[in-house]
């Protein structure tokens, strides 16, 4: 078994970090989705963010390839986790949702009994 050893410092952790979130070219996915895939799901809550967010993650990936996923719908913008938007592939959309339903059952569970809400 392969001995691993402690990351040296700050900086090849954040070196670390920009290699997975696919932010340099050894690992940019060759498309929009495939780049959500690989991090399951990115963060959603400005839309003029977005575009940008899938497109550095992407090889040569422009705004109309963004939108052509959305208007196919092999990407959705959801609440997937957490109670924040989120981007994920229309394929992790559904399995996720139901994974994580118990969260945002708790939350909105939570919001009723805050704003005095019932069943009637």
């Amino acid at each position: 078994m392969p001995v691993s050893r402690p990351v040296a410092a700050p900086r090849e952790m954040s070196y670390l970090r920009i290699l997975a979130q696919g932010l340099v070219p050894a690992t940019t996915a060759p498309d929009v989705v495939e780049a959500v895939r690989r991090q399951l799901a990115v963060q959603g809550q400005q839309p003029s963010a977005v575009p940008h967010a899938l497109i550095v993650r992407a090889d040569g990936a422009t705004g109309t390839d963004v939108d052509a996923a959305f208007a196919a719908g092999r990407l959705v913008r959801s609440w997937p986790m957490r109670g924040t938007i989120h981007i994920t592939t229309a394929a992790d959309h559904h399995w996720l949702r139901v994974a994580l339903k118990h969260r945002s059952d708790a939350w909105t569970l939570r919001a009723a009994e805050n704003l005095g809400l019932d069943d009637a």
